[in-house]
């Protein structure tokens, strides 16, 4: 559907050309002009600082992303589409993007094949590249380039490893009239695999048909023969679907068996996924159950974020399950790809009562913390990774899901990604801003004590009339009424809790529409790491930044920062 608005689109285009062209020479003036092009990078956002050692003691590997929104321009000329703001962008316009992203690269490393920098590992439907770079003096030639927008890690992840649905009222919207169960909708998982024999995903001997797996593939290019190496991802997999019935799985299995997923696996896997999309799967959402490192502001995108984004595919990650150390004053920061702008990030509540007395403690001996009996609905677990960035909360204690019992913000993550499901089938023009922005204005608010700020917990049918479908479910019910009287004083002192008064945030460039900070000043990663409880499992929280109450014609195509 073509939408039009009073500004014409060629104007707008011709703007956004201008914009491009302006932002790219200020960048690369500020660049060029400073007595050292690697600092400057870095207070610009274009370099992760941690590769500046690293390029000093020799060749690395690093992950190089180009203007995505420069290639949507192109890709729409080239198209002769008319793409009004807020669209999600046609097919036609998709299918021209990866020439666009090629032309970018082959303009970029043709001129530095000379100078250091050569490609390791390309995805053609991506505007990222694995780039070997020979040292420090490779390292500048490639910042030289005004069309790179970030130059980052290859980052070393591990999968984030909680009954839930009543809790966050899917049988409302599920068994409503009419029912919202996620029907002509298909989801990405990058995790460990999926087991699709188990009755979760329909009994399968193979993927697609009737199976609720439309298909696998195996990102690290080491098979081990296993459809799922530990479980994690057949339980990721399952919440997926236990939320969202009626839509169908893409499951790529990017762990290696060192146990560790790494960004260019990630990329793989994006490649993989985007192609899904091209060929007429109508894919919107993706869930990332990992992380890596530890952030408390937006990281470059190292992951192919702003690519999803741009194909309409809404990005869901963990937060991480690093918390704070018992007696420790400060929270960590959520992992990376969480901490990237665009994604869905999403932190562990409890979603059921344990009693005690007694307490739980999270992460091995000695515990990373300790949570005390009983807690109640709504409870934050000390493990669950925050930070002012974190988008939003969801069960993850003691998830059981395709035969597996798990928690963690793994499994926090998964419930959203299928709420974004649901909600894509409810109002199947909704594009991922709007998904998102439903999602976490309409939300249970939870207080996180530990950084002073509330965020939203997922709670399905308020998210479901936010998108605006016909005949929206009811936005109560006597189960969350229950868990609320259920929760002792501590718990509900924690719940209403004002957040404290956060600062008014300036709009974002046009650019920052494809979750690419661009020219800003990011850094790049997230936290991982894989807890189980030593008693029963507690709850964690994950914030985003606070959305703003501007929105220029350039929120186009909704994405951003939320």
């Amino acid at each position: 559907m073509v939408r039009r608005t009073s500004l014409g689109v060629g104007a707008v285009l011709a703007a956004a050309a201008l914009l491009t062209a302006g932002l790219a020479t200020r960048a690369n003036a500020v660049r060029s002009q400073s007595p050292d092009l690697v600092p400057a990078s870095v207070a610009s956002g274009v370099l992760d600082p941690t590769l500046i050692s690293r390029a000093a003691e020799g060749p690395v590997d690093v992950v190089v992303s180009f203007s995505a929104p420069l290639a949507v321009d192109r890709a729409i000329a080239a198209a002769g589409a008319d793409v009004a703001p807020g669209e999600e962008l046609p097919a036609e316009v998709r299918v021209a993007l990866p020439e666009q992203f090629s032309a970018l690269k082959r303009a970029t490393f043709d001129s530095l094949l000379s100078r250091g920098v050569s490609v390791r590992e390309d995805f053609a439907n991506l505007n990222s590249v694995i780039v070997h770079l020979d040292g420090a003096e490779a390292l500048k030639a490639l910042l030289s380039r005004s069309d790179v927008t970030s130059v980052s890690q290859v980052r070393k992840m591990q999968v984030h490893l909680a009954e839930t649905l009543p809790y966050i009222g899917q049988p409302q919207v599920a068994n409503g009239n009419p029912a919202y169960r996620g029907a002509g909708t298909y989801v990405g998982v990058f995790d460990t695999g999926v087991d699709y024999t188990r009755s979760a995903f329909g009994s399968c001997s193979a993927p697609g048909g009737s199976c609720k797996v439309a298909g696998v593939t195996e990102a690290t290019q080491a098979d081990d023969g296993a459809l799922d190496s530990d479980g994690h991802g057949t339980n990721v997999s399952a919440i997926i679907l236990g939320v969202a019935p009626d839509t169908k799985l893409f499951v790529a299995d990017v762990e290696r068996s060192d146990g560790f997923i790494y960004t260019n696996d990630v990329l793989t896997a994006v490649n993989w996924l985007v192609g899904r999309k091209n060929a007429g799967f109508n894919v919107r959402a993706v869930n990332m159950s990992f992380g890596g490192d530890n952030f408390v502001s937006n990281c470059a995108d190292d992951s192919g974020i702003g690519t999803l984004l741009a194909n309409g595919i809404q990005p869901v990650a963990s937060a991480g399950n690093t918390g704070y150390n018992a007696g420790s004053s400060q929270v960590k920061g959520i992992g990376g790809p969480a901490c990237i702008a665009g994604v869905l990030s999403v932190g562990m509540t409890y979603g059921q009562v344990v009693n005690g007395p007694g307490s739980i403690g999270w992460g091995g001996s000695p515990p990373i913390c300790i949570d005390s009996l009983p807690v109640q609905p709504d409870t934050i677990a000390c493990v669950s990774s925050s930070a002012p960035i974190l988008s939003m909360l969801a069960p993850g204690y003691s998830v059981t899901a395709g035969g597996l019992t798990l928690s963690g913000t793994s499994m926090a993550s998964p419930h959203v990604a299928g709420a974004v499901a649901v909600l894509a089938g409810a109002q199947a023009s909704a594009t991922p801003a709007q998904l998102r922005s439903a999602l976490t204005s309409s939300g249970v608010q939870v207080f996180d004590s530990r950084i002073g700020r509330s965020f939203p917990r997922l709670y399905l049918p308020a998210a479901v009339n936010a998108i605006g479908p016909s005949n929206p479910p009811p936005t109560s019910s006597s189960t969350t009424q229950a868990s609320t009287t259920q929760a002792s004083t501590t718990s509900r002192a924690t719940t209403t809790q004002p957040a404290t008064t956060q600062p008014p945030q300036a709009c974002s460039p046009w650019w920052a529409c494809f979750g690419f900070v661009g020219f800003g000043g990011l850094g790049g990663g997230g936290s991982g790491g894989t807890t189980q409880p030593t008693t029963t499992p507690p709850s964690s929280s994950t914030t985003q930044p606070i959305q703003q109450s501007c929105s220029p014609w350039w929120a186009c195509f909704g994405f951003g920062f939320h």
